[in-house]
């Protein structure tokens, strides 16, 4: 560490930060919020767990269960959130972490559906809106679960469908992130 550090600051006339600059092997370090694996022969990137904590916490912010807004205007309050997360992070090897945000993105949509209906009756009469059984919709929306809990139900997941997500207006984690790492370059 100290011959490079010399170089840099001798010959490349560049300062070192002692504190932050560190010998690891390659696996053990991260960068500027991208962690590093060896796969097959080479060497990739992909998103540090400090990154997907601290983006997770963004979304919980954002999301709160106890925001009066309806899920379209919780989900336009993400998008920029999204997008400039994943246009950083979308040279990382990241589909399985893309995924898990969606999911959690979602989970915390229907929760704050679920929550917003908040009778028995008016979620039994949006359950048969949205097409649950009437047998289902009685029994589900006269649930004692809190609204968490019923985030992950057949209840919320059966009747508030990812493509009724996408038409509220949610592009999610891994549909951008895959717009952009596959289809790049690929339009023009």
């Amino acid at each position: 560490m100290e011959s490079v550090t010399e170089y840099i600051e001798k010959k490349l006339k560049l300062r070192v930060n002692r504190d932050k600059t560190q010998v690891s092997q390659g696996g053990q370090s991260s960068l500027l919020g991208f962690s590093f694996y060896r796969s097959k022969d080479k060497w990739e990137a992909r998103i540090a767990p400090k990154s997907l904590k601290r983006i997770k916490e963004k979304i919980r912010a954002k999301m709160r269960r106890n925001d009066p807004s309806n899920a379209g205007e919780k989900i336009k309050k993400l998008e920029a959130v999204i997008e400039g997360w994943v246009n950083y992070f979308r040279i990382a090897r990241a589909k399985k972490a893309m995924q898990t945000l969606d999911e959690m993105v979602r989970h915390r949509i229907r929760t704050g559906i679920w929550k917003q209906w908040k009778y028995p009756r008016t979620r039994i009469r949006n359950l048969r809106k949205l097409g649950v059984s009437p047998r289902n919709a009685e029994r589900w929306g006269k649930s004692s679960w809190g609204c968490y809990r019923m985030g992950n139900h057949p209840a919320t997941s059966t009747s508030v469908t990812n493509a009724r997500l996408q038409r509220l207006g949610y592009v999610g984690f891994y549909n951008y992130y895959h717009w952009q790492t596959e289809y790049q370059g690929k339009l023009f």
